[in-house]
C-alpha cells in the first residue's frame, strides 16, 4: 500500500505559475508522484529537520531539457499515511531552507492536514 500524495496550497500556486512557462510540468510532476509508490521516500532529509519529517527531492524539467540536477527541488513532509508536497523551487534559485522556516511550515501544515483528514 502506498502513501497518499497531497499538494499544499503554496505548492499548488507555484505549479500554476510555473505551468505558464513550462508546458511539461504536469508530466514531470506525475513522474515524481510515481516515485512515492510502495512507500518509498526519495530524496534527502533536510538539515535541521530530521525530527520534522521533511525531505527534499530533485525533479526534472522536461520543458527546458534539464534533468533532475538542473530542474526543480521539491520539499515535502511525510507521515505514515500521506506525503504532502510543500514547495517547488527551480534549483538555481534556492536550494537551502532555514530550519526555523521548516518548523513554521510544519506547524502550518499540521493544522491543515488535520482539517483535510
Amino acid at each position: 500500500m502506498s502513501r497518499e500524495v497531497r499538494l499544499g496550497d503554496d505548492f499548488k500556486l507555484e505549479i500554476k505559475k510555473l505551468s505558464k512557462k513550462r508546458k511539461h510540468i504536469a508530466t514531470d510532476l506525475k513522474k515524481l508522484v510515481k516515485k512515492f509508490d510502495n512507500n518509498a521516500l526519495p530524496g534527502k532529509t533536510l538539515k535541521g529537520a530530521s525530527s520534522l519529517s521533511f525531505k527534499s527531492v530533485p525533479m526534472s524539467d522536461k520543458s527546458s531539457n534539464k534533468g533532475p540536477r538542473g530542474g526543480f527541488r521539491v520539499t515535502y513532509k511525510y507521515t505514515c499515511e500521506y506525503v504532502l508536497l510543500l514547495r517547488i523551487v527551480p534549483r538555481k534559485e534556492e536550494d537551502y531552507i532555514a530550519p526555523w522556516r521548516l518548523r513554521k511550515l510544519a506547524e502550518q501544515y499540521a493544522c491543515e492536514c488535520d482539517r483535510t483528514a
